[in-house]
């Protein structure tokens, strides 16, 4: 008997033990909202990326395929390329008999945003600068692109929800002018310009939704386009 109620005795802290720990695994995190900003979609917010349709999955595509060529990986490479291009034929220009068309010089960014629509009025090598950044986004901007779509993407638990809110804080953090700087081609002169030393990832302000999209859905991978280990 004193047997019996020894096992039983002990049996009952294990059980309560079991029975905690499995209440506390079966709670699901607090839901990060999106915090709202240029990545927009029609596709449902609760939809799981792994339970999209063919028609969700291709509106969805080409939502992101307009991210990137606003704030991501195709913005990015677009920038870079094109000022590297403006600061090289800023620095082969003769200030004193080089001329440059002030009409290519006014052009618009193209929406990009990064560089200084007053560089027309500059100096003869910014007006150059801005010249040649023009005419180079404006080739790589209406070319095709190596774009590759992460959907569909089978089993995923992330929610549309989740993808936004990742994208829009990656968004917030101003990638393209923290990865290539906000000078543009005021910083362009005789000496060829360069590019500022990408930020460390440590550095960079945190993304927690980038983080639990990454834990549901591996296969969606968001980060800023330029962050250094």
């Amino acid at each position: 008997m004193r047997d019996r109620d020894l096992i039983r005795s002990l049996s009952l802290p294990v059980w309560v033990l079991l029975l905690a720990g499995g209440a506390c695994g079966s709670s699901a995190p607090a839901p990060i909202p999106d915090p709202g900003g240029p990545f927009h979609t029609n596709v449902s917010a609760n939809k799981t990326l792994g339970s999209l349709t063919s028609d969700e999955t291709l509106e969805l595509c080409n939502d992101l395929h307009a991210a990137d060529g606003t704030f991501l990986v195709r913005a990015y490479a677009t920038q870079v390329t094109c000022l590297l291009n403006g600061y090289a034929a800023a620095s082969l220009v003769d200030a004193g008999t080089g001329s440059v068309d002030s009409g290519t010089a006014n052009a618009a960014d193209a929406g990009l945003g990064q560089v200084d629509g007053g560089a027309a009025n500059g100096t003869i090598y910014q007006r150059a600068c801005q010249s040649e950044y023009d005419s180079c986004v404006a080739t790589l901007m209406n070319g095709g692109d190596l774009f590759s779509c992460p959907l569909p993407a089978p089993g995923c638990s992330a929610s549309v929800e989740l993808l936004s809110a990742c994208l829009n804080e990656v968004a917030a953090a101003d990638p393209i002018s923290l990865c290539t700087g906000t000078e543009g081609c005021s910083a362009a002169s005789a000496v060829e310009a360069v590019l500022p030393t990408p930020p460390k990832s440590a550095s960079l302000p945190p993304t927690p939704a980038c983080a639990r999209l990454t834990q549901e859905c591996p296969t969606v991978y968001v980060e800023l386009p330029c962050a250094a280990p």
